[in-house]
């Protein structure tokens, strides 16, 4: 991330990560700076297919406990 901060997808899971493990002051900062690249609605619509569902329900499920509205 340090070479491309932009790059969007690492965000993502280092935010659902940080608030999955109850770090969630720092993973509202995380959300905070995904949405303000773009529009919230692509953290759920860059779902790649090889991931599992269940990765998938723990993507969103850290996502929203980090302030993500979708």
């Amino acid at each position: 991330m340090q070479q491309n901060p932009n790059q969007r997808i690492s965000y993502r899971w280092l935010g659902a990560a940080l608030a999955r493990c109850d770090h969630v002051a720092e993973a509202q900062n995380i959300v905070h700076h995904l949405t303000s690249m773009a529009s919230a609605a692509w953290l759920h619509q860059e779902w790649v297919p090889w991931m599992r569902e269940v990765d998938n329900v723990r993507l969103l499920d850290g996502l929203r406990k980090g302030g993500w509205q979708g």
